[in-house]
Formats: structure tokens, sequence, C-alpha cells
């Protein structure tokens, strides 16, 4: 009968124990970053896709590691390949900005491309910003509206403030300063900072 009961709280502590992953995303919500790149490493080692993929922004953005573009390139893509869209956005934007890689536009939007459709949001926001620019497809007004507003509707507030400037500005659409305020305060809503100014400055 003790036996039994060893054995059944070992399998209980087992049970309950928390991931690296978890601890991860603890150690990091109380900025203890170090720590965070410690146990987020363990997870992508894990086959962790988003262990792999924070670990990379950690490197990219500097936070409780040397900086290193190149080892952000290699977890974003190691992250993508495993079917991590997220990742795929990130290892984007890399190519997009030639951080860690060659400068790579077309890859960039092929990248964007695939992760929109699979409903990464940021991804449809950072297409849209391409044919906004008209980098390497045809600019098209339209299609960048299109794209912000798909990004803002699933409450990613750039999207939603870059339709609200294209309002203002009348690029491809009616102006409207009613409209863009309505966007500036769904943004500000979902705590952006830049909304909130922006919603503001159209609220005096």
């Amino acid at each position: 009968m003790r036996k039994i009961l060893i054995t059944l709280t070992i399998l209980s502590l087992l049970l309950f124990a928390k991931s690296d992953f978890d601890l991860a995303l603890e150690a990091e919500e109380l900025f203890d970053y170090k720590r965070a790149a410690k146990l987020y490493k363990k997870a992508c080692d894990n086959r962790n896709t988003t262990g792999c993929l924070n670990l990379g922004i950690l490197y990219e953005y500097e936070k409780g590691v040397e900086k290193n573009n190149s080892l952000a390139f290699d977890l974003y893509k190691k992250s993508c390949k495993a079917g991590n869209y997220q990742g795929c956005t990130n290892l984007g934007f890399m190519y997009e900005s030639g951080k860690g890689v060659e400068q790579n536009l077309f890859r960039a939007f092929e990248l964007y491309r695939d992760s929109c459709s699979a409903k990464d949001y940021k991804a449809c926001f950072n297409m849209g910003n391409i044919y906004a620019r008209g980098d390497v497809v045809k600019a098209k007004k339209s299609r960048a509206s299109e794209l912000f507003k798909l990004a803002c509707d699933n409450n990613y507030s750039q999207g939603c403030i870059n339709l609200g400037i294209i309002y203002i500005n009348g690029n491809g659409v009616e102006k409207s300063t009613s409209k863009a305020k309505e966007l500036f305060q769904k943004a500000c809503n979902n705590k952006s900072e830049l909304g909130c100014k922006y919603y503001k400055m159209l609220d005096k």
C-alpha cells in the first residue's frame, strides 16, 4: 500500500510539473530574460517551435542575451520549418530588413503571404506595407487597405493605425476623419500608445 501511494505521488508530481516553456513564459513575465532564454533554449531543443520563436525574439531584441541577428534568423527559420507561422512571419521580416541575412524582399513577401493565409495577422499587415510601397509587387493601395483591415479586424493594432492614416489621406479610399478616428480608438483600446496618440489628436 505504501509503495502504491509513493508511486501515485510521483506520478502526480510528474503530471502537474510545468514544462520548460511554461517556466520560460513565467520568467519573461517577471522580466527575468536571462532565465527565460535558458528555458526557451531547452524547450526549443525539445522541439517546441514557439520556444524557438521566443528565443529568436530575445536574440533579435537583446533581452537577457547578447544581440545576435544571425542566430535569431536561424531560430525563426527552425520554427518556420516546423510549421510555426509566427516564426515564418518573423523570418520574413529578417529577409525584408536584411537582419542576419542578405535582404530579399521577394522571399519576405512569399513568407508573409503564406503566414497571412494561415491567419497570422501580423503577416497580413506586413504584406499590406509591401503593397503600399510597391517593393516587389505593383503598388496597389486598395490591396494594402484590404490587408490592413484584415489585420485590424483581428485586433492587430498597427493595421488599424495604417488604415486610419489611409482614411485621413484618402489614399485609394474616400477621405473620412470620423472613420480614421474610429480606427485609432480601436487601436487605443487594444493598448496601442500610438493609436491613443492619434485618437487624441483627432478628438480635439
